[in-house]
């Protein structure tokens, strides 16, 4: 016997809908009767019950459609994320505003379960939602990180990394013969490779092999395009079963989660080790990297704030992209003055960006280099 289930998924189709419009207008009547402040306009297209979610969740680069969306709306403007708002703002004069100015009553960052899974329950610096935590890790970090003898130590590393990515290239002609190089995979590995040295310095760079360094390319390269990535059930939490069929699920958040902190861990666990070993031997400290300068101020910030543990404080606070990221354009100039370069096809390059916080480029960067100078001058 034969069953129809078309009835049955007509009628179950019918219910969810109707309970979805009734708890999506009983939530929108509770948020404009707590609303006692107005709100910037609010731009149009949000969908019932998930807003403008659609909008922000791909394949165009997130900057580009807020873009879009601020030359019709204005430089300061709102959106919808099932129940929550957002507010966008496209002005230095406004941005200073929100972040220096009021930066405490607009410290709220978003609490997507990507960042929640991957970025240790929030604790990661730039995600936190406690002002007075977020406040005592920027001190560490300006305090850490940015004082000048940091900044001269970290510029001694960017320089060494250039040189090791111009070797290579250069390596490629005079060597190998290639002719055809993608330089954004070139320039994807330079700064994945500075990641790992400015956060786990030696310990990373000269005991990681090719497949170890593949992998963790792969583990950064996942982490950054879905760190911004939001799923229905972040905006309407009762609605988490649309994720299983949307593919948006949890386990992918999870899983690379867990590789990149399988990496971290394995990094401080050398990095102690390292600490007791230079201690028993009554050595001299070397130079710190970022990991090496956190051990030694994590305990007091966890005691401070023990939601978090002295390892985890470490760990999250060790997201370097912005360090690795700025040094891209002096090794951008560092090619353009060391090699002649032109596409391979004779074409403009196709600057099309792809979806992810870091906006990497969507189709390789294939061009021919020919070095200016002799092989050894490379070396």
């Amino acid at each position: 016997m034969e069953l129809n289930l078309s009835p049955w998924l007509t009628a179950f189709a019918t219910l969810l809908i109707t309970f979805s419009f009734y708890f999506y207008s009983k939530s929108k009547k509770e948020n404009r009767k707590n609303l006692s402040k107005k709100f910037p306009l609010e731009a149009s297209g949000g969908w019932p019950i998930i807003g403008h979610l659609f909008l922000l969740s791909g394949p165009e680069p997130l900057h580009l459609t807020l873009s879009n969306m601020s030359d019709k709306y204005g430089p300061v403007f709102g959106i919808r994320l099932g129940n929550r708002r957002g507010l966008i703002v496209n002005t230095w004069e406004t941005a200073k505003e929100v972040y220096k100015t009021n930066d405490a009553a607009l410290s709220y960052r978003p609490q997507n379960a990507a960042l929640r899974l991957m970025g240790y329950n929030f604790a990661t610096v730039g995600f936190s939602n406690d002002a007075l935590y977020w406040r005592e890790i920027r001190k560490v970090s300006v305090l850490k990180f940015l004082s000048k003898r940091k900044v001269a130590m970290h510029g001694d590393v960017r320089k060494r990394e250039i040189m090791q990515a111009i070797r290579s290239v250069n390596e490629c002609y005079y060597i190998k013969k290639v002719d055809i190089i993608d330089m954004r995979k070139v320039f994807w590995d330079f700064t994945v490779n500075l990641m790992a040295r400015t956060v786990a310095g030696d310990v990373s760079a000269e005991k990681m092999g090719s497949e170890e360094r593949g992998k963790w390319q792969e583990i950064v390269r996942e982490f950054f395009k879905t760190m911004i990535v939001f799923t229905i059930s972040d905006v309407v939490p009762w609605l988490k079963w649309v994720d299983y069929f949307g593919g948006m699920h949890h386990n992918g958040f999870k899983e690379t989660g867990k590789s990149f902190d399988d990496m971290l861990e394995a990094w401080l666990e050398e990095h102690k080790e390292q600490k007791k070993k230079v201690r028993g031997d009554g050595e001299e400290e070397l130079e710190e990297d970022f990991m090496g300068e956190l051990l030694s101020v994590a305990d007091c910030v966890a005691h401070k704030f023990p939601v978090f543990d002295a390892d985890t404080i470490t760990k999250a606070t060790c997201q370097v992209s912005g360090f690795a990221l700025s040094a891209m354009q002096l090794a951008l100039a560092s090619f353009l003055h060391g090699f002649d370069i032109e596409t391979a096809s004779g074409e403009a390059v196709d600057m099309t960006g792809s979806f992810g916080s870091t906006n990497m480029k969507a189709t390789p960067l294939e061009v021919c280099l020919r070095p200016r100078l002799s092989y050894e001058l490379y070396v």
